[in-house]
């Protein structure tokens, strides 16, 4: 029997990985999606890998699974080597990733703090402030996160930047790049040249070198606590459609938001697990907002200046918005003719985010993930809306922006608190009525951060990981 079975490479799988293993566990980890085509995987002889959406590979690669009510309950599968997978809710759509490393291979590359220093106080015992900051220093020290390059310029917009100041200082995000990127091949659909820190680099393939198992295109179908204690979990290997059964001593849920809870819902309802009552409450999106932005700067490359040129905060509200100004992220992979490539490379995107109520429901329903979500009940929402316009209206340029909510940082759902009534899991990321079983994921997160959340969600990890070593 294992000592731990972790589901999901994302930041909350890869951290406890990397940990457990380099302290001698015996510890597998679940992927159902595959290793990447990477030049980090590729030198590491990983023989089974698959190409990013880049290119020609990107219409077929781009997406794994697609998840909306006319279709079937478990979602349309596209290809089980997509990158991404989409979930049409109701008010929200999300959008997350999948594969060995998780959603670091679509993330942005920021390594951020909450939006506000309490964050962690006052959440459950054994975590607070203090004790997370030894987290997040350990983690941006395991990714070899450091301060971004000064970019050039100013703000697109002027007459609204005296609302908002620039992050610096001890507050500003690290970057996770290498010094030399090119930019242009950067960001939402992978890091072709290695230039982006990635989990499966800077974590999984040093675990695997300790003796951690990864079993890729594996996906877990149900957890179930025996009466004798440990768990055993349904396992599908996609790679040829077989099932089996995996035992283990404690299980980490890991596998992101949305595929955490619809695991742990569907596991409850089959009678795997019993209690969590607050399983699905406290859904949230971080406010995530994206506007397209035509400024058609003349001569400009602006995908070649960086995944993100600017970051900025408003002055006076620790809940937000946080403004980050960028060109077309990974433009050059997409398989578009060159004339289009360059009238897109002239354009902007403004990506706003901030600390929403994180108010929305997840359920099952005959089978289904039902996520329910009403942006309506988060005033950060309406903010970011009115500095769009005041940005449009300075500049001259309308900037679009999605009616309906679209997030690419779902949390919550399994949050951390005191109570089993108000919360699932305790201040260690253990379920409170489920002895052994933790979750790690942004799924477990007690609020929206605010700002880019996979520092947060690594930190969060490395303290439940680091509480299991202790109480082993």
């Amino acid at each position: 029997m294992l000592d731990v079975l972790i589901i999901g490479s994302g930041f909350g799988g890869a951290i406890p990985a990397y940990e457990l293993a380099s302290a001698g566990l015996k510890v597998c980890l679940l992927e159902r999606g595959p290793w990447r085509d990477t030049p980090p995987v590729r030198a590491a002889g990983i023989g089974r890998r698959a190409p990013l959406p880049q290119g020609r590979h990107f219409l077929t690669h781009v997406a794994c699974r697609v998840h909306h009510q006319w279709l079937p309950r478990r979602g349309l599968n596209l290809h089980r080597q997509g990158l991404m997978e989409v979930f049409a809710g109701q008010g929200v759509n999300v959008v997350c990733a999948s594969g060995v490393g998780g959603g670091s291979h679509a993330y942005g590359g920021l390594h951020a703090h909450p939006l506000r220093d309490d964050y962690w106080d006052d959440v459950a015992e054994g975590v607070c402030s203090a004790t997370m900051a030894p987290h997040y220093a350990a983690v941006k020290t395991l990714l070899g996160s450091r301060a971004p390059a000064e970019k050039q310029g100013g703000l697109a917009w002027q007459r609204d930047s005296n609302n908002f100041m620039k992050v610096e200082g001890e507050r500003a995000p690290a970057w996770g790049y290498a010094a030399e990127t090119d930019f242009s091949r950067e960001g939402s659909f992978g890091s072709p040249e290695g230039n982006k820190i990635t989990l499966d680099a800077a974590c999984l393939l040093p675990a695997l070198r300790n003796g951690l198992e990864i079993k890729d295109g594996h996906e877990a179908l149900q957890v179930c606590r025996l009466p004798e204690g440990g768990f055993e979990v349904t396992v599908k290997n996609t790679h040829d459609g077989s099932e089996g059964k995996i035992m283990a001593e404690r299980v980490i849920v890991a596998a992101g938001a949305l595929n955490t809870l619809s695991l742990l819902l569907r596991s409850r309802a089959t009678g795997g697990l019993a209690g969590m009552p607050a399983l699905g409450q406290g859904f949230g999106t971080n406010a995530d907002v994206m506007a397209f932005w035509p400024v058609n700067t003349p001569g400009a490359n602006h995908p070649a200046d960086g995944v993100y040129q600017h970051l900025f905060q408003h002055k006076e509200d620790t809940h937000g918005p946080l403004f980050m100004q960028a060109g077309i992220s990974g433009l050059q992979a997409l398989p578009l003719p060159t004339s289009i490539k360059r009238a897109l490379q002239r354009q902007l995107f403004i990506a706003g985010m901030g600390i929403d109520a994180a108010d929305g429901q997840m359920s099952l329903e005959r089978g289904r993930l039902k996520i329910r979500y009403d942006a309506a009940g988060s005033p950060v929402f309406g903010r970011i809306a009115g500095h769009l316009q005041a940005i449009g209206q300075a500049s001259g340029q309308r900037l679009y922006a999605p009616g309906k909510p679209s997030t690419v940082h779902p949390l919550g759902g399994a949050r951390a608190g005191q109570s089993v009534e108000a919360s699932v899991v305790n201040g260690w990321g253990e379920v409170h009525d489920v002895p052994g079983l933790f979750i790690t994921d942004a799924s477990a997160l007690p609020a929206a951060p605010g700002s880019p959340p996979s520092l947060t969600i690594a930190a969060w990890a490395r303290h439940v990981a680091l509480g299991m070593l202790a109480a082993n």
